[in-house]
């Protein structure tokens, strides 16, 4: 299998959605694909930073904060997670 290179945006990196795309990618790096993770930047509490960086050791792609993640991306480029997420 030829690894995928997978970067999953969504705008909050908290709650359940949170939740579902950690779950996912760390399932999908321990599968051999390359993954990334692009969120929102404004949630900054001690408990959200801590699951974050927990997270960055299985991103390969690596974990990029921005304040507007889906006008960074570009719709193309990844598969975005959450209600509007593309707007």
């Amino acid at each position: 299998m030829t690894p995928k290179r997978i970067l999953h945006c969504l705008r909050a990196p908290v709650g359940g959605l949170f939740r579902h795309v950690c779950d996912l990618a760390i399932e999908q790096a321990r599968r051999g694909h390359l993954v990334g993770v692009l969120c929102d930047e404004t949630a900054r509490d001690t408990l959200t930073n801590n699951r974050l960086e927990s997270l960055s050791q299985h991103l390969e792609l690596g974990l990029h904060q921005s304040k507007h993640p889906a006008k960074t991306a570009g719709q193309s480029a990844c598969q975005f997670h959450g209600s509007n997420a593309s707007s």
